[in-house]
């Protein structure tokens, strides 16, 4: 259901499915991480456990990350995760989401 890849602006992101052992970040070692961005390899990394619907909104969490820093702003996690549910919730509700195969 996920994209292999997905491009932001200029770049190109690889979306890989990894368990908790699987990221990289380590800045809040007492929270389960539900996804990553990885800039150094230009990958998003999802927590494999997570629901398929899980999955899809922590993408766009992780899209928010991308944005927030290509885009030069300076939102807070909070905010981040606050608005990237908002927009998910909104496309989906309104049938906006392209069906993945």
């Amino acid at each position: 259901m996920l994209p292999k890849s997905i491009k932001v602006w200029m770049r190109t992101f690889t979306v890989e499915e990894v368990e908790q052992g699987g990221f990289k970040t380590k800045t809040r070692p007492e929270q389960v991480l539900l996804g990553e961005v990885d800039w150094d390899r230009k990958v998003v990394r999802l927590l494999q456990s997570q629901s398929d619907e899980d999955k899809e909104e922590t993408l766009y969490h992780e899209l928010f990350h991308i944005a927030n820093d290509l885009g030069g702003s300076s939102l807070k996690e909070s905010q981040i995760d606050s608005m990237s549910k908002l927009c998910y919730y909104i496309l989906k509700s309104n049938g906006m989401l392209k069906e993945l195969s």
